[in-house]
């Protein structure tokens, strides 16, 4: 960069999203301007950091657009000298600049701003920058005029700067709503959150009910069966599972009768059987050895052949959900390697040791997990638990 009355180029890099494909853009001020800013505060801000964001100097943005349309090469340097053109530099005195823009401003900023940086630099620089004072007459501006003429007319130095103040008022008020508007996401985060508490503690009491009467609740018939029960309170597999799809809607007949997505678009099954069967056993053959029951291991033979029949049909099961439910969930799913749960029996009676044998057996099985009922309530539970810590205090 060049240099004024040997005084340094200082660097200004501005940050401020309002400036758009502006922002980030570079200007450059002389020493003793840099100096004199660094020293002055505005509300006990230093001018300088205020300029750093694109303030301080109204119509900054729109002496920098006039600048780079014309010259996409041209840097603005702000100085406290005279302003001038040195190659694709443009030399501009802070207080002369300031002080014509202050005496321009009226309601329509950007309007207003863009004519303000026109006017200035065709005065300095005709033969570079035109400037038509009937400009502001052919646009929406005419409206303006009928409710604002004193505006129009420029404005002492007093009154732009009241004008000033009011925009700095208006941008206290709009900092202000976007705390409201925080505020008010965050209440309704809160209220989402209370209700979702209060319908999982009513679901989750519903089960410990159906499990503690001894009513034999059926497997898949009727509406009180336990594959109805399960399908509306889904959320007690977890929170990822979005609502569960039904078969029909897949077009084969040897899955489970409805699959679980997930929010990441891929698919889990789930075999629901009662709570009554008992989900291993003792191997009289080998003792302390464990091994699954009869109706668990036909319950693991048919998620076998289940997720064969997926393997086997995976794109016409992935192309059926997509059309039938992709718009509906707002995602395209996938039909990879899904994960399979049974459930089955009750385990709150078990002791240690026969849990481990459960949980052994288990990992033997390569994608399928056999759930009792008393570990799904224990499921609801954590996650009701941890609802309750995400919910405010008051």
């Amino acid at each position: 960069m060049a240099k004024t009355n040997s005084k340094a180029i200082e660097k200004i890099v501005i940050n401020n999203r309002n400036y758009g494909e502006l922002n980030g853009i570079t200007i450059y001020l002389t020493g003793d301007l840099f100096i004199r800013l660094e020293g002055e505060k505005w509300n006990n801000v230093p001018v300088i950091k205020l300029l750093q964001v694109g303030r301080a100097l109204p119509g900054l943005k729109h002496l920098i657009t006039i600048i780079k349309k014309t010259n996409t090469n041209g840097n603005l340097i702000l100085c406290l000298d005279e302003t001038k053109k040195d190659k694709n530099e443009y030399f501009v005195n802070y207080d002369e600049y300031r002080k014509t823009s202050q005496a321009r401003f009226f309601p329509v900023y950007q309007a207003r701003g863009l004519d303000t940086a026109r006017f200035y630099l065709n005065k300095y620089f005709p033969e570079e920058f035109e400037y038509d004072p009937n400009h502001l007459k052919t646009s929406d501006i005419k409206k303006v005029e009928r409710q604002f003429p004193a505006l129009l007319d420029n404005l002492s130095e007093k009154e732009g700067n009241q004008i000033i103040l009011l925009e700095e008022a208006n941008r206290i008020l709009r900092s202000k709503l976007r705390r409201k508007r925080k505020a008010y996401k965050s209440a309704v985060q809160d209220l989402r959150i209370a209700s979702n508490l209060e319908a999982y503690q009513e679901s989750l009491d519903e089960l410990k009910l159906r499990l503690s009467s001894g009513r034999g609740f059926q497997e898949t018939s009727g509406r009180n069966s336990w594959q109805s029960w399960i399908r509306k309170n889904n959320w007690l597999f977890g929170i990822q599972y979005l609502h569960p799809i039904p078969k029909e809607q897949v077009g084969f007949n040897n899955i489970p009768d409805f699959l679980f997505p997930t929010s990441d678009g891929f698919l889990d099954i789930l075999e629901i059987k009662t709570p009554k069967p008992d989900v291993i056993r003792r191997d009289k053959g080998h003792a302390d050895s464990y091994i699954w029951c009869p109706d668990t291991n036909t319950a693991i033979g048919q998620v076998v052949n289940y997720l064969q029949e997926m393997e086997d049909h995976r794109l016409e099961i992935r192309d059926n959900i997509n059309e039938s439910y992709g718009a509906k969930y707002g995602m395209v799913f996938h039909v990879v390697r899904p994960r399979a749960f049974i459930l089955v029996g009750k385990s709150e009676n078990w002791s240690p040791r026969k849990k481990e044998a459960c949980r052994r057996l288990n990992y033997s099985l390569h994608g399928i997990e056999v759930i009792t009922y008393s570990e799904l309530v224990k499921r609801g539970e954590s996650i009701i638990s941890m609802l309750r810590a995400e919910a405010p205090s008051h």
